[in-house]
Formats: structure tokens, C-alpha cells, sequence
């Protein structure tokens, strides 16, 4: 009973571990992102002004349907959890120490393969051990593909 709920406790504990660390790397993300959209937009206004005066051609309704795209794109996901990069050394020690119950995926932005992993108890202890050998090669990367070395 006492290790049901110590490992209980052990999860609550890493999920807001988890939680804390992602804010800081989203406000660094949206500010570059910030940057990113404003440009975006800024020609998006400077083809529609020219769309209004003297029309567009193929290439630059083309040009303008992408920058709509990467537009949206980029604020969502800056602004609604898809950005940020992730550190190599947590990614580590959680795959280490809680990377049986999947606290690891959670934290690389895997919460499905994560959820999967709390399931099975790490695959039988072999999904686990993979992993730690993954991440450590860094082969096992966040979901936006950057570690924060």
C-alpha cells in the first residue's frame, strides 16, 4: 500500500515538475514567434494592399495562401503548447528515474506514447531501459525535435 501511494505521489510530483518547466521555454519561444508573425503579417498587409490597388498574380495569391499557413502555424504552436525546447539532462534523469511510468514521453511532448508507457509499467521494464538508451544518444528527441543543451 505504501508503494502504491509513494509512487503516486512520485507521479504528481514529476507532472508538476513538468508543468513548471514548460512556461519559461514557451515565453522564450513566443517572443521569437512574436517576431516571426509580425514579419509574417507585415507582408501579408503589403499584398493585400496590392491585391486592393492593382491585383495579384498566381504567384503572389500562392505566396500569400502560404503566409497564411505558416502564420497560423507558428502561433499555434507558440501560443498553444507546441514549441519550446526541452533539456537533455531532465530528459535524462526522468527517463532514469520515473521513465517506467512514461513521466519521460510526457515531458518530450509524447503524452500518448507516454500514457501507453504508464500502462504497460515500461513495457515490462523494456520499453524503459530503450529509452533511457535513446534519450541519453539523443536519438529519442522532443516532439519540435530540439534539445536545450
Amino acid at each position: 500500500m505504501k508503494t502504491k501511494i509513494s509512487l503516486i505521489f512520485t507521479f504528481c510530483l514529476a507532472m508538476l515538475f513538468c508543468a513548471q518547466a514548460v512556461p519559461t521555454q514557451l515565453e522564450m519561444s513566443s517572443e521569437k514567434a512574436i517576431a516571426v508573425v509580425d514579419y509574417l503579417k507585415n507582408q501579408q498587409n503589403q499584398l493585400a494592399a496590392k491585391a486592393v490597388s492593382v491585383g495579384l498574380t498566381k504567384k503572389e495569391i500562392k505566396t500569400q495562401k502560404k503566409l497564411t499557413k505558416q502564420i497560423s502555424k507558428i502561433e499555434k504552436k507558440a501560443f498553444y503548447g507546441g514549441g519550446g525546447s526541452r533539456s537533455w539532462v531532465v530528459a535524462v534523469i526522468l527517463s532514469i528515474l520515473l521513465g517506467v511510468l512514461g513521466i519521460d514521453r510526457f515531458y518530450l511532448g509524447r503524452p500518448i506514447s507516454g500514457i501507453l508507457k504508464l500502462i504497460t509499467i515500461g513495457g515490462l521494464g523494456i520499453w524503459y531501459l530503450i529509452d533511457i538508451v535513446l534519450i541519453c544518444a539523443t536519438i529519442l528527441k522532443p516532439k519540435n525535435g530540439s534539445y536545450d543543451l
